[in-house]
């Protein structure tokens, strides 16, 4: 189906109808009354047709559903008209959720708060500190320890995630929620990197970590049963999601009092807990599963720009280890050829994942359906790990021409995930391109990432006399925008394009005969303007003839 011709849908439903909060709940009537219905014919099977459509017509006629849609439209106006009002506290309110098949959101695209952007500047500060312990020691214990250490920074991450989409008000509270565990990030942070440690050689870090971890998602949890008694919508998935993080809390204090081992095995346990206990409560089988009218919903727009935002800074705490502590010394040698390579593949690698795969048309993940949405979120950890971690192993590569064999493991295998990562992140998009629209379809454009993983991952095994750190550099640089730049070749007019086929949207004057390759230089752009810049009439105004302003 072409991407025009997509009705308004979203990640839990596929296609479902879109409504403003201002919008009279009777207006959707018709659409509830085909979900009771749904309901009514699973649960009485033995029931006529006619009589689950009478059914149906009763529930919305029912005394409660009325009042709860009374309540929901009072909800509206007061959202309305306190809206542009400043408060030390704001009534929790859903930003977005589901009545039955309908979204109920603002009109209004949401855009990253200033404050998201400053806490995830904490957040990628701590786990840059762990991938540097973790590269400094590059053994398996260190590797084990930063998987561990960066899935529970991320799932507080996480946490926080959800407030900021779901809830965000910018109040007095939630800035003191925001702060709080920004305090806790830190601590953390500082014991993380120790939590390996038996208590007497460690002084306490891993009780010190993990305590930190736990008033963190302790704090968001609270806040989260908090809300849940004000927003009906996500009533359900709030306590479940809290009453969930109890069960893994336990693990999580367990993991004190035990060996190495074991707390690693109960700290993956607890981490497994919580990631699938976030994926199932706020999916459309645990709407199913509870019956519920009202439902969570998802930003789309903000999410995306969220993680765009966050995807940027992790690339640039990729390039800060390049220059903090001058790696590359001074002069020119060929410390500073590894410098250059770094750039380019921390340029290439951020130029795939903002462009995708390339689609000239294309639904997002997010958009298209439930399976989609969750492996876009979920690629997004390794890819996010596995490029801290790369990032700074190239500190290591730069500074030293042979590096221990560890490091080039790091960092090749790093390098390996976070091109397959992206790789997949990309292909959880739908593009709706016919044949022949691009030069090369999806696949041929970017099965080059795949190609440059498997090369720099299998390069460790050559000698360092053979391929040291600048030719290990140079081969993953090299690879890495030929992939970038193949990708962007393919994505340019194919056969089967409106400029081409001679299409009766384009003019006569501007159609092209396909040669076997694309245009790669827009007709008439070495063109020179010969016109001048000076003129009788300026291009600003007066002071006194501006008009003036009613007070």
């Amino acid at each position: 189906m072409p991407a025009e011709e997509h009705r308004p849908h979203h990640m839990k439903f596929g296609h479902v109808e879109a409504a403003g909060f201002d919008e009279s709940p009777s207006s959707c009537d018709e659409a509830e009354a085909e979900g009771l219905q749904e309901q009514e014919q699973e649960q009485e099977n033995g029931r006529r047709a006619s009589q689950a459509s009478g059914g149906s017509k009763r529930a919305v006629e029912d005394p409660a559903l009325r009042e709860a849609r009374r309540m929901e439209q009072q909800d509206a106006r007061r959202r309305r008209v306190h809206e542009d009002r400043r408060y030390f506290f704001r009534r929790p309110r859903a930003l977005q959720y589901f009545r039955g098949n309908v979204l109920v959101r603002s009109e209004d695209e949401r855009s990253s708060h200033r404050l998201e952007l400053f806490f995830d500047l904490v957040f990628v500060g701590l786990i840059a500190v762990l991938a540097q312990e973790a590269v400094h020691e590059h053994n398996g214990y260190a590797i084990v320890r930063y998987v561990i250490t960066y899935m529970a920074a991320w799932m507080v991450w996480n946490y926080m995630r959800e407030v900021f989409n779901s809830f965000f008000v910018d109040d007095m509270p939630q800035r003191c929620l925001i702060l709080v565990v920004m305090c806790c990030l830190v601590v953390y942070g500082n014991n993380a990197t120790a939590v390996e440690k038996e208590h007497a050689a460690g002084g306490g870090a891993r009780e010190t970590a993990i305590g930190a971890y736990l008033v963190a998602g302790g704090v968001i949890m609270l806040t989260g049963v908090f809300y849940s008694v004000f927003v009906c919508q996500y009533r359900a998935q709030l306590r479940a999601l809290a009453l969930n993080w109890v069960v893994a809390m336990a693990l999580w204090i367990g993991a004190i009092f035990v060996s190495v081992k074991g707390a690693i095995a109960m700290a993956a346990v607890a981490l497994a807990l919580e990631y699938c206990g976030w994926l199932y409560f706020f999916s459309p089988a645990f709407k199913r599963l509870l019956r519920l009218r009202y439902s969570s919903a998802v930003a789309i727009e903000h999410e995306v720009e969220r993680f765009s935002d966050f995807v940027t800074l992790v690339h640039g705490e990729f390039l800060y280890s390049v220059v903090s502590g001058n790696p590359a010394g001074h002069g020119m040698h060929t410390g500073v050829a590894r410098t250059i390579f770094t750039v380019f593949i921390a340029f290439a690698i951020h130029g795939m994942y903002c462009n995708g795969a390339g689609s000239r048309t294309v639904t997002h993940g997010l958009r298209k359906s439930m399976a989609r949405a969750l492996l876009w979120f979920t690629f997004h950890l390794p890819f996010v790990s596995a490029l801290t971690l790369c990032g700074d192993s190239t500190a290591e590569l730069i500074s030293e021409t042979e590096v221990p064999q560890g490091v080039r493991w790091i960092f090749s295998a790093s390098y390996a995930i976070a091109m397959v990562s992206v790789t997949l992140i990309a292909y959880t998009e739908c593009d709706h391109d016919e044949p022949g629209v691009l030069w090369f379809p999806k696949m041929v454009r970017v099965a080059p990432r795949v190609v440059a993983a498997l090369v720099v991952l299998f390069l460790p095994l050559a000698s360092q006399e053979q391929i040291n750190s600048t030719a290990l550099l140079g081969i993953a640089a090299a690879l890495t925008m030929a992939a970038w730049i193949f990708q962007e070749l393919g994505s340019l007019d194919g056969p089967n394009a409106p400029w081409y086929t001679g299409h009766e949207s384009v003019d006569e004057q501007d159609r092209r005969e396909w040669k076997g390759r694309p245009t790669f230089v827009e007709p008439g752009a070495w063109k020179l303007d010969s016109r001048s810049q000076r003129g009788a009439v300026p291009t600003f105004s007066r002071s006194d003839n501006v008009p003036q302003q009613d007070p």
